[in-house]
């Protein structure tokens, strides 16, 4: 059967070395160096641009079809590459503050290397490079590296991520934060879930516990001489008051303990959970999460005022049955009260706030909902993002909201992160997408170090404008970059550099150490329109309009929120794009011709942009797939501060078939492949799908025979590996209900003739006649856009 091509881009075209510049002998001669070993890797783990030459002419690069990259700050070690540790001081241009790399000329007499961004030449560092042997001098021979400070009292107990752990540091605390308005069954999940949480925490972990609905309630996890757990109890409809708050922080209650001293007082207390208000609606329920959370910082920054942990303060991890509905951060359930809407504002400016106050003392917060009522996530958004966490949706509370519960504390690789990129010749950064927020005025100080400086020189900055912060650093997430060519490039090549400094944190230590990480590429220039069509990377560029498409139809939909799809797809303004595009890159075109026949005329190697905005508009991100708003806001949320390949599957699903002996075979997601005889695994990076044919269903089961499901449920979680949160797995056989689940998610190719059908599916040809029209028969028509139609 045909493969579709993989959501990740091709490698990068290898580019030919560049003249000596001010008669420097450059060190690196050839791309066949190690210096660019790891650029040429398929995917590069780090920063993947949306082609690999940059165009030559302001009018294409600045036109729909965005010129820009993905960086990923930190990655999985599954990957087989880690940057080289470099424990020294990090050798800076004294001019623009650059990084040495290995695109820097060398002279190899006298040490002194040329800037690659203001062409300065530099002596810092002379002494090491003023030799035929450099080997030593990894930053000379490696595209990413990682400066580390040369002396630190906690470098003994420095590990990087995912490395063990080499001295006595201990894991950041956790505060969960339990909603009390939950049902009666739904509290005995949560208990149980909990539970089992802390317990896979490591012995020494510092944890507490708090409800909030009318009220806060903060345990003490030290068993009363009855064996009763107890605890202080705040207001939920004021923030709590510092003289308030004296007790936790410096009284004699234990308020943050050991897991291996607070079990009994846990399983004591948590047994003890009961539903609050049973008989109200949901969403009329008392929830008092502003005055929770700040009793929740307040908790971890005391702890860290005493000296158990260095930089990071915690994390808070919140368990929601519903949206905050009581004092400062809070807004009425009901649509039709006079001022619901001042309040709303009123709720979203108080909890980005709380978001922020958070992250600069260290902690973290993620929200953990049950989704069985809305939670507003529109709202609580802005406070997660701003706190370095995120906002997971379950239906209910069952094995997943566990599985997410125990995996969350252990994903953070890294805290406190400041990411900058700076880039050569007339290019500039438009705009930033991702998990990060803008730098407070005057914190790009003159003269700054932050861990490193250029030794005696005298930059007049450490940081460039283009600096943010991003306040959680771990593998998954990406920051998506939008460049701008001021003027026409006139050189052969374009230099970049990234650069993020961070705290590795995970969650069997944490350490006061910075990282450094710098990571630098080249890109050559584009000699023609021709030439830059060549090497774009169809699916990259793809994607990186997709995620500028969902953010200006957040911005439409704040001021028109009831809109329907109608509405969402024309501010996503898809057709005015893909038109645009196509006149920018068929410049011969004539004006007067159509969008259709324009975009079938697309160039064969940007023509996959029509089909991945087909998917955008239909899918979840945009679509009626999803049926709550909050859904659809968080799925979207994750979409944007998604690495490449986690993005790619949430804008467009892979569709594998099971071939026999655990193999399985990746096919068009189109409705034709839902042959009655298959075993099909539809992966939308949140949800994965098993579809089971009658022919293959075993005798009255709704799968297939224990042989067969076992190798699809190993495959299934090898797809799962190294996500968060955990993707929902339904499964199902053909003609049932459930069956809309996979259908509304693939293109209803069925209604396309005969010659469009082989050319997306030219495993159709060997179909028998017979079955094939069975197959054309058995699929409803519905008023779904396929793609030649749409």
């Amino acid at each position: 059967m045909a493969l579709l091509p993989t959501s990740l881009p091709p490698p990068l075209l290898k580019q030919e070395p560049l003249p000596a510049a001010n008669g420097m002998k450059p060190l690196v001669e050839s791309t066949d160096s190690p210096s660019v070993s790891m650029e040429e890797r398929s995917p590069d783990p780090f920063v993947t641009f949306t082609s690999s030459m940059v165009p030559n002419q302001s009018t294409v690069a600045n036109g729909s079809l965005p010129f820009g990259f993905f960086f990923c700050p930190v990655v999985n070690n599954s990957i087989g590459y880690s940057p080289p540790v470099l424990r020294r001081e990090p050798i800076r241009c004294s001019k623009c503050a650059a990084f040495v790399n290995p695109y820097c000329k060398v002279d190899k007499e006298t040490g002194n290397w040329n800037c690659i961004f203001c062409s300065h030449t530099n002596s810092t560092g002379a002494r090491d490079y003023a030799t035929d042997d450099c080997k030593s001098a990894l930053e000379l021979l490696e595209a990413a590296v990682d400066w580390l400070p040369p002396s630190d009292t906690n470098l003994r107990s420095f590990s990087l991520p995912g490395e063990p752990a080499s001295g006595g540091g201990t894991a950041p605390p956790l505060v969960y934060a339990i909603d009390e308005s939950l049902d009666a069954e739904e509290a005995v999940e949560v208990a149980a879930a909990v539970l089992s949480a802390v317990q896979a925490l490591p012995p020494n972990t510092l944890v507490g516990v708090l409800t909030y609905g009318a009220s806060v309630a903060v345990y003490d996890l030290t068993l009363s001489g009855s064996g009763v757990a107890t605890c202080e109890v705040l207001s939920g409809a004021h923030p709590p008051a510092p003289a308030l708050l004296r007790p936790l922080l410096y009284g004699t209650g234990a308020y943050l303990a050991p897991v291996h001293a607070a079990l009994p007082a846990l399983k004591a207390l948590l047994s003890s959970l009961r539903p609050n208000c049973p008989a109200r609606p949901r969403a009329l329920r008392d929830r008092c999460l502003g005055p929770a959370l700040e009793v929740a910082v307040a908790l971890l920054r005391g702890n860290t005022n005493a000296g158990t942990s260095h930089h990071v303060g915690g994390r808070v991890l919140v368990i929601a049955g519903g949206h905050p509905s009581l004092g400062p951060g809070g807004w009425p359930a009901d649509e039709d009260h006079p001022q619901r809407d001042a309040l709303m504002a009123e709720a979203a400016e108080y909890l980005e706030h709380l978001g922020r106050r958070a992250q600069t003392q260290g902690v973290f917060v993620d929200v953990l909902a049950g989704a069985r009522a809305p939670v507003g996530v529109a709202l609580l958004e802005p406070l997660v993002r701003e706190a370095g966490g995120c906002l997971v949706l379950h239906e209910g509370f069952g094995e997943r909201f566990a599985r997410d519960l125990r995996g969350a504390p252990a994903r953070l690789h890294g805290a406190r992160g400041q990411v900058d990129m700076r880039a050569s010749c007339n290019v500039a950064l438009s705009r930033l997408i991702g998990p990060v927020s803008s730098l407070p005025a005057g914190a790009v100080s003159q003269g700054e170090a932050h861990g490193g400086g250029v030794g005696s020189s005298g930059a007049e900055e450490r940081w460039s404008e283009n600096t943010c912060l991003m306040h959680t650093l771990e593998p998954g997430l990406a920051l998506a970059g939008v460049l701008l060519l001021t003027e026409e490039v006139l050189e052969d090549a374009v230099y970049f550099q990234f650069v993020v400094r961070y705290l590795p944190v995970d969650s069997s230590s944490s350490s006061g150490s910075p990282v450094m990480r710098v990571v630098t590429r080249r890109l050559g220039v584009a000699p023609s329109l021709q030439a830059y069509l060549q090497a774009v990377h169809p699916d990259t560029a793809a994607l990186l309009t997709a995620k500028l498409t969902v953010l200006n139809v957040q911005k439409g939909e704040e001021s028109s929120p009831n809109g329907g799809r109608a509405v969402r797809a024309l501010q996503a303004g898809i057709g005015p794009r893909l038109l645009d595009a196509a006149r920018t890159l068929q410049p011969q075109a004539p004006a007067t011709k159509g969008l259709r026949s324009m975009v079938r005329a697309l160039p064969e190697e940007v023509s996959v942009l029509a089909s991945r905005l087909y998917s955008l508009e239909r899918g979840p991100l945009l679509g009626d797939v999803l049926g709550h708003p909050d859904e659809r806001r968080a799925l979207q949320a994750r979409f944007l501060s998604a690495s490449p390949p986690l993005a790619s599957i949430i804008l467009s699903p892979s569709l594998y078939v099971y071939g026999g002996n655990g193999s399985f075979t990746q096919l068009p997601a189109v409705d034709l492949a839902m042959l009655s005889d298959a075993v099909l695994v539809l992966d939308h990076a949140t949800e994965i799908f098993i579809w089971t044919g009658l022919e293959r269903v075993e005798g009255t089961s709704e799968g297939p025979s224990a042989e067969v499901q076992g190798e699809v449920d190993a495959f299934v979680e090898t797809l799962c590996q190294e996500r968060f949160p955990y993707p929902v797995i339904r499964s199902f056989k053909e003609g049932s209900s459930m069956s809309r689940y996979l259908t509304c998610r693939l293109e209803p190719l069925h209604k396309e003739g005969t010659s469009q059908q082989e050319a997306r599916f030219p495993a159709l040809c060997l179909l028998d006649p017979k079955k094939r029209e069975k197959l054309q028969q058995k699929l409803a028509n519905t008023e779904e856009l396929s793609f030649g139609e749409w």
